[in-house]
């Protein structure tokens, strides 16, 4: 009985090192895939495109990434001056309201005064 669980024990992990050996095969031949897939979507699109004849200097690319950020951070510095530098609707209703009212009776007497003149010449 000991030899045959030892001949068991000896064949299982003779198993289990076969199956270990294929599954790292296997991840190693699954990333090679996804590299040469990555690198040729990357050709297609970066440049070396010669079907739609559209080529990327892929030299650029940091370039264009790092003014993308200082766009960003442009963006950003403008609306915090338009938040801190300019009034809100709610600060300029008073004076609305105080100029409108102004312009109003401004009106109101030019037009009273026109009227007036009509009724006087009569």
């Amino acid at each position: 009985m000991d030899e045959n669980k030892q001949s068991a024990d000896v064949t299982a992990g003779a198993v289990l090192e076969t199956a270990r050996k294929t599954a790292a095969d296997l991840l190693i031949k699954t990333q090679e895939q996804n590299t040469i897939a990555l690198t040729n979507a990357l050709r297609q699109v970066f440049g070396e495109n010669t079907e739609s004849q559209r080529f990327v200097d892929v030299t650029r690319i940091p370039l264009i990434c790092k003014s993308i950020v200082d766009m960003h951070e442009n963006i950003k510095e403008i609306k915090n001056k338009l938040n801190d530098d300019f009034i809100t609707k709610d600060q300029f209703s008073p004076v609305r309201t105080l100029v409108y009212g102004a312009v109003g009776m401004v009106l109101v007497s030019v037009f009273g005064a026109l009227i007036a003149l009509v009724i006087i010449k009569r």
